[in-house]
């Protein structure tokens, strides 16, 4: 999972490296990194919960071993799609920038950075704090939650980063103050979505 200068805090492990990691990396991604979902808020879309009418209701630690590969499988697509190799590097070089002092600087040294990084070249792998692993995946299975109640949480966690992500932009580097408070937002912990309630309760190690 990253580390403390990571721009999304959290252990690897379980499904911190989506739920906090996602959020933790916002702050520790752009040294790891230089050199989207179809449902919207309150769902990951490709998930498993919308792949069969039988999943509503259905607990995740009731699902079968392929369905459960299936959803976490689902899960990695939907981390791809929102939160993409060049979307990622493009957050951590404008991070890295966004203090600069002015927008035409910031978009000098970022796009010099974007030119640069490694994330970028042809079969570059997902960097590990937004890819599910086996442990983690099994994890999830052994949550006795349903799958709609964790779907939900993820998606709006999810919402929550991709928030944070595109408000860093280099136009907002001419105003210094403003940049300081979303770097303090981005990096302080955030209160989990109200639809996460559950999860944290009955799931901690997911939270």
């Amino acid at each position: 999972m990253a580390n403390a200068s990571s721009p999304f805090p959290a252990a690897r492990g379980a499904l911190l490296v989506v739920l906090s990691a996602v959020l933790v990396c916002l702050s520790a991604c752009p040294r790891d990194l230089q050199g989207g979902s179809t449902k919207g808020s309150g769902g990951t879309g490709g998930g498993a919960a919308s792949d069969s009418d039988d999943d509503t209701g259905q607990r995740l630690d009731q699902l079968s071993r392929s369905d459960l590969q299936d959803f976490c499988q689902d899960l990695n697509e939907e981390l791809s799609t929102r939160f993409g190799n060049r979307r990622l590097a493009t957050y951590a070089c404008t991070r890295q920038y966004i203090q600069s002092g002015d927008t035409l600087t910031c978009n000098q040294g970022s796009n010099e950075c974007l030119r640069t990084s490694s994330q970028l070249s042809i079969g570059a792998p997902r960097p590990p704090d937004f890819q599910i692993d086996n442990d983690e995946c099994a994890t999830i299975g052994a949550c006795p939650l349903s799958v709609d109640v964790f779907d939900t949480c993820i998606g709006d966690r999810f919402d929550q980063s991709e928030q944070l992500i595109t408000r860093v932009s280099c136009t907002l580097a001419n105003d210094p103050v403003a940049v300081d408070a979303l770097l303090r937002q981005i990096d302080a912990p955030r209160p989990l979505p109200q639809s996460c309630a559950a999860v944290a309760t009955s799931c901690p190690g997911l939270l």
